[in-house]
Order: structure tokens, then sequence, then C-alpha cells
């Protein structure tokens, strides 16, 4: 099993960012779809601005290096950050998919990720790619309870068979994510939103 460049408590660090943007799951909720895409695509054309500042402007090159390489990860340095994919997944959900799937979707692409990198960090032993046992596995109980609040909260319409199939096929996902060199916040809101959508009772 690879193990991150960054410590645990950095990971830590830059989960607690990345469990900041459930903001974004209440702004899907409360904006119409045409408010969500301009919100997104204006945040996301931030993040590309961003994305060409830290390779060619110093001042941006300085600010990253003081107060951001100690939470990225070593692709991130050649590739666009986590940060810039969680906005794209996100604008990309609200166009794809209805409201309550793309609610559903980046918060699993939140809260899921948090837990499967926090718990496979910390007691992770038994490798499967690059990735955890006990990681995916905190992955997948996460995904099916989201999931399980969700019907609870009149989101959605499934049965326990399709959550427990939808939370799999997610983490399988999620796993193969890195193999195939797609960003994991894109795959799993795209593998999310698809699944529910097409699998919706």
């Amino acid at each position: 099993m690879t193990t991150s460049k960054i410590s645990f408590r950095n990971e830590v660090f830059r989960k607690l960012i990345h469990l900041s943007s459930l903001w974004m799951v209440v702004t899907v909720y409360v904006l119409t779809q045409s408010q969500a895409i301009l919100l997104f695509s204006t945040l996301l054309m931030g993040f590309v601005v961003f994305e060409y500042g830290r390779r060619h402007i110093r001042i941006i090159q300085y600010l990253t290096s003081q107060y951001l390489n100690t939470i990225l990860r070593t692709h991130e340095n050649q590739s666009m950050t986590g940060a810039f994919y969680v906005v794209l997944a996100t604008l990309l959900s609200v166009i794809l998919f209805d409201n309550a799937v793309a609610i559903i979707s980046i918060a699993i692409m939140i809260l899921s990720d948090t837990f499967a990198a926090l718990i496979g960090r910390k007691y992770g032993k038994v490798c499967i790619l690059d990735k955890s046992l006990e990681g995916c596995t905190a992955f997948f109980l996460s995904t099916v309870l989201l999931l399980k609040i969700a019907v609870a909260m009149s989101l959605i319409l499934v049965n326990l068979p399709t959550i427990m199939m939808v939370s799999l096929l997610v983490t399988i996902v999620e796993l193969l994510s890195s193999k195939l060199q797609i960003d994991d916040n894109l795959s799993i809101v795209l593998a999310s939103g698809f699944l529910l959508t097409v699998m919706v009772i």
C-alpha cells in the first residue's frame, strides 16, 4: 500500500478543509439550478486562475509554498489540486443530475471520502491496490449511512438492496480512481449521480 507523502496530522487538516465544502451541499439545496451553475462556474474560473498562478506568478507560488505545500499530495504539484476537482464535480452534478441526486452525490464525495482517508491512514493494514481494506470499508459504510439518511429525509426513494449496490459500486470506483488517473472527487460524484439516477425507484 502506498503511503501519502503528507503526515497524518496534515491529512487531518486537509480533510477538515474538505469537510468545510459541505457548504456546497446547502448551497445546491437552497439555490435554483441556474443560480448554482452561475455560482460554481464562477468559482471554477477562480480556481483556474489560481492553478495558473501557482505555476507562473511568483507571489502565488510563494503563498502556496508557505501555506499549502504541507497538505498537497505529490501529484497535485503536477496537476490540479483536489479543491479544483471538488468545485468541478459540484458544477457537473448540478448540470447533469436533479437537485436531490446532486446533493447526495456531493455529500458522498465529501463525507465518505473523508472517513475513508482518515480511517485508512490511521488503521489501514490490509492493502487493496493503493488503498486499504479498512479505508474502503469506511467508505462503503458511510455511503450506506448517507443513503439511508437521504431516504429518511425523502430526498430519494430507494430500497436497501439498491442502497447496498450503489454503495458497493461507488466504493469500487473510488478504489480504482487513482489507478485510472482520475481524481476521486470527480469520479465519486459522477458515479454516485449516475447510479442514483438510473437506480432510483
